[in-house]
């Protein structure tokens, strides 16, 4: 009996008389990650943000940020932790913050009363 993968593409060659185009198969390089990463999907380079990050301070989250970051959500009436983790880093640090969604992060800022320096990419 074949896989239920071959069935499916024989099966749609005999309804439509077109079989199923191969799938381009990424290389290894592109799916294996670089050490201490968490792998991603396809790994393509982006030059632009590697050069856009060499001049940012990369800052881990702890307990303390991450509770910080549910007030900020709760006073926001959002559930979006990520966007709150840098509203309140950007807080502490009293840091600029870089983002192509000013909207959701000038909200955020805007509920528990202060106002960000955002630079919109």
């Amino acid at each position: 009996m074949r896989p239920p993968w071959r069935r499916r593409g024989r099966l749609r060659t005999q309804l439509t008389g077109d079989p199923a185009t191969p799938r381009e198969t990424p290389t290894e390089e592109e799916i294996t990650p670089a050490r201490g990463e968490n792998p991603p999907r396809l790994r393509r380079p982006q030059p632009q943000i590697s050069r856009l990050l060499k001049g940012c301070d990369i800052l881990s989250d702890d307990q303390r940020i991450g509770r910080a970051a549910g007030v900020v959500c709760k006073a926001s009436g959002t559930a979006d932790v990520v966007d709150a983790i840098v509203v309140v880093t950007a807080v502490q640090y009293q840091a600029s913050v870089v983002t192509s969604d000013p909207g959701d992060l000038s909200h955020l800022a805007a509920s528990i009363g202060v106002k960000l320096q955002l630079f919109t990419v």
